[in-house]
């Protein structure tokens, strides 16, 4: 049995696509018969792709829903979007110290200190979201350390 990360796995469908296109793109340019012997070769490795591609979109699925639950039972307004967390509760990568703050357009909120879980950092996001009055970005897509001083967090929000 073999295994792919999600990232093989969407080098793997992004590769497909742009081969897809390069196919199209062909079209009357080259002889009819090695046209229909590239979309055959499209088409068997689409074919043998697809268990694999069915089992990552399962997998995104039940994150998405997991997600969502967790966002309706904290009443939070903003959307997990970082796909690349396994496990909410896990500690993320971003450590503070005292009177470290999350920021997002210019409004800010207090963070507590030690190594931060996601779920920790999503509850921070949401809140400051909600402060700023920003309905339209609601998509939680990254946070970072400033450059300038590791007491300030970065939110980076998607619509």
């Amino acid at each position: 049995m073999y295994s792919m990360t999600p990232n093989e796995v969407k080098v793997i469908h992004n590769g497909l696509c742009n081969l897809t296109n390069a196919i199209n793109e062909l079209e009357d340019i080259i002889h009819p018969t090695l046209m229909k012997r590239l979309r055959e070769a499209k088409c068997s490795i689409a074919k043998g792709f697809k268990p694999i591609r069915d089992q990552a979109d399962r997998e995104f699925d039940d994150k998405a829903n997991l997600f969502d639950e967790i966002k309706m039972k904290n009443k939070f307004s903003s959307v997990w979007s970082i796909y690349e967390v396994n496990n909410i509760y896990g500690y993320s990568d971003i450590t503070v110290g005292e009177d470290a703050a999350l920021v997002y357009h210019n409004v800010s909120v207090r963070l507590p200190a030690g190594q931060l879980t996601w779920f920790e950092l999503w509850k921070a996001a949401d809140e400051v979201i909600t402060m700023s009055g920003d309905d339209h970005h609601l998509f939680i897509e990254s946070f970072r350390q400033s450059s300038i001083s590791p007491t300030i967090v970065l939110l980076g929000t998607g619509s």
